[in-house]
């Protein structure tokens, strides 16, 4: 009998980042009950995604990528026992990437592990990601590109439908499990608990707090960031954005309390986001996938309030407070004790490239704080 492969597909904003860290985590836990993680480093997977489906990110390139996805298939080859695979990439897979996967893996009784998430908790988070990566839309903006229920798809379920269609037809439905998001106030622990229980990990001695997740930030944080790329010159280089959303986001952003979070709250946006989740939720039941967890959590997360829907919610003065709090931040990150200096000096210039990186943020800050400032005074004149 065939030893299966766990090929967990995202899509991207359903927890994936949690769920890989974990994984990474409890690599050694994993191994002792027979299942293998099979990574040598946390990107591995991520590469091996990219390599097959042909993208590459904002901090490596596609050429970079070449062949990685045939070195993870050697590592799987190499262990006798069930395997477990995880990237959100893996959802943007083609008709033919699929049928490479299934051709190298052959020798494997393949599973598809699919996170499910509302549309709109989806496009919600799709929105400030967006923003991390430094893109200057605002939610106004944004949402002109959702679909809206006049628009007479059929199956206008996103990129999730796509790759429920795609990935679903080469597997027998009891081999694809979608895993559905649970609620807020759920336990912390219920999504990992739901993905284990599809690989048959036994979690009583395992690792449950993630060291790494993909943070959620605020409407003034958001509004914030979408302000700096806009600024003239903020076109950074991919390094510095990457230590941008990195580092500044979630050791700062995301740490900040009292955050009204981003939400839709428009009508004809809620009514579209409703009528693709109840699409997608009536393709999974017409395929009669494996369903770990509950369906109906989709649909009740359709009808969740939010406290915050346009970017002129926020005002100027809610932006000036946070522009002077990230210019302490960066200064007081920016400034290295002796001890971190003599390390300087012996290993060259990787804090000075860092350094740099912020210096140029903290110019971008102040120039920014310098015209809300402008634009609060003449405000008060007229």
């Amino acid at each position: 009998m065939s030893h299966p492969a766990y090929l967990h597909i995202g899509p991207p904003k359903t927890g994936s980042t949690y769920l890989q860290n974990l994984l990474w985590l409890n690599r050694d836990r994993l191994l002792t009950q027979g299942i293998c993680y099979p990574a040598r480093n946390p990107a591995q997977h991520f590469q091996a995604a990219g390599d097959l489906v042909d993208r590459g990110a904002i901090h490596i390139s596609k050429a970079t990528l070449a062949g990685r996805w045939q070195q993870l298939c050697s590592l799987i080859r190499q262990h006798d026992g069930p395997v477990v695979v995880s990237h959100e990439l893996f959802s943007a897979a083609t008709p033919d990437n699929v049928r490479t996967v299934v051709a190298d893996l052959a020798d494997r009784e393949l599973h598809i592990l699919f996170t499910a998430r509302s549309a709109r908790a989806l496009f919600e988070s799709q929105y400030q990601e967006g923003i991390k990566n430094g893109r200057t839309w605002t939610v106004e903006k944004f949402i002109e590109r959702l679909p809206t229920p006049k628009d007479g798809s059929e199956l206008q379920v996103g990129r999730s439908g796509k790759a429920l269609q795609t990935w679903g037809a080469a597997v027998p439905p009891e081999r694809f499990h979608v895993i559905t998001m649970p609620p807020p106030g759920s336990p912390r622990t219920l999504l990992f608990d739901r993905f284990c229980s599809v690989i048959g990990f036994d979690t009583t001695d395992a690792v449950l707090e993630a060291t790494r997740v993909n943070e959620s930030i605020g409407a003034v944080e958001a509004e914030l960031l979408r302000r700096l790329a806009s600024e003239p010159g903020a076109d950074w280089s991919p390094s510095a954005q990457f230590y941008l959303k990195h580092d500044f986001v979630p050791k700062f952003l995301a740490q900040r309390e009292g955050q009204r979070r981003i939400g839709f709250r428009d009508p004809d946006v809620l009514r579209a986001t409703s009528e693709q989740t109840r699409r997608m939720v009536a393709l999974i039941e017409e395929l009669r996938f494996d369903v770990v967890g509950d369906l109906a959590e989709l649909e009740a997360a359709e009808s969740a309030t939010s406290t915050s829907l346009k970017s002129n919610d926020v005002t100027d003065a809610e932006l000036v407070a946070l522009a002077l709090e990230s210019l302490r931040w960066f200064v007081r990150n920016a400034t290295e004790p002796e001890r971190k200096r003599k390390r300087f000096r012996k290993r060259g210039g990787g804090l000075q490239a860092r350094s740099t990186k912020q210096g140029r943020l903290i110019s971008t800050l102040r120039v920014a704080g310098r015209g809300l400032r402008e634009h609060l005074s003449a405000q008060r004149r007229s």
